[in-house]
């Protein structure tokens, strides 16, 4: 893969060890997004509206017409299935 020097930070190319730690951090992020999109449909959207756009427990399940119980056991479970796959897939210690 061959990058522009518009594409890459200054502070990275100086400083080989932070490029290394930006495609490894973006590696982790690629495999969290995809684990999340296989998530079933009511999974996935708490998930969404939780990470990708940090709503309240409150706002979530207002939106989903759910408890605010039920977001906190489903993100709760949800973490603990994906931290178990990532220790499992090498992403976790």
């Amino acid at each position: 893969m061959k990058f522009s020097k518009k594409e890459i930070p200054k502070n990275y190319v100086q400083d080989p060890g932070n490029f290394i730690d930006l495609l490894i951090d973006d590696e982790r992020k690629r495999w969290l997004y995809e684990k999340i999109y296989a998530l079933n449909q009511k999974e996935r959207e708490i998930m969404i509206l939780s990470v990708t756009m940090e709503l309240s427990d409150k706002k979530i399940a207002e939106i989903l017409n759910i408890s605010e119980d039920a977001v906190k056991m489903t993100r709760y479970r949800i973490r603990k299935k994906l931290k178990a796959l990532a220790k499992k897939e090498g992403y976790y210690e």
